[in-house]
């Protein structure tokens, strides 16, 4: 897993990014990025953090410092926290942060911690009332039918219906509801 941090210019466009690593990584050409001191200072703290050792984070070693963009090669293995550490880092120091693997691409003033979801309303699940109706409806035919082969199927297809929008209800309202977590670099 490759990440790359940089000061300026400032791009919150993934092919703009990817544009610029490569003018910097294939060309050579270090003018692309504007230097600055808080990269080097970044990569020295992801150091401190998170030395090189053989359980390390590091793919190929730690980060070099540099004034203009900051290389990070990350094993697929590492944890979490590192990555965490890394957008906070780059919040911190008002980076670019740019992932080629999603791409994503995380600018100065972008929220580190996302907003937490709204909770669901009633009309939210507004679509399940003419399913349970029509359950209902099957349901009730079934009963008062006179066919009793006929009356017997159409219970037990309605109850069943019934039975899986009320598994439905409970499961919304009272299933697992997504926690809010650091979005992946700030998307």
């Amino acid at each position: 897993m490759t990440l790359y941090l940089w000061k300026a210019p400032v791009v919150d466009d993934p092919d703009e990014a990817a544009r610029l690593i490569d003018a910097w990584d294939e060309r050579g050409d270090v003018s692309v990025f504007q230097p600055s001191d808080d990269i080097a200072m970044v990569a020295e703290e992801l150091v401190r953090r998170f030395p090189h050792a053989d359980d390390g984070p590091w793919g190929d070693g730690p980060p070099e410092p540099t004034d203009r963009v900051l290389f990070l090669s990350i094993r697929w293995g590492a944890d979490n926290a590192v990555l965490d550490a890394i957008a906070e880092l780059a919040h911190t120091y008002e980076l670019v942060l740019y992932d080629p693997q999603g791409p994503d691409v995380s600018v100065p003033g972008d929220p580190l911690v996302a907003e937490p979801p709204s909770p669901p309303k009633l009309t939210d699940y507004l679509w399940l009332v003419p399913m349970a109706a029509a359950a209902v409806g099957v349901f009730w035919l079934g009963w008062w039918i006179d066919v009793p082969v006929l009356g017997w199927i159409l219970m037990i297809v309605g109850g069943f219906f019934i039975t899986v929008i009320l598994f439905l209800i409970g499961i919304f309202i009272f299933g697992p509801k997504d926690d809010a977590r650091l979005p992946p670099f700030g998307a």
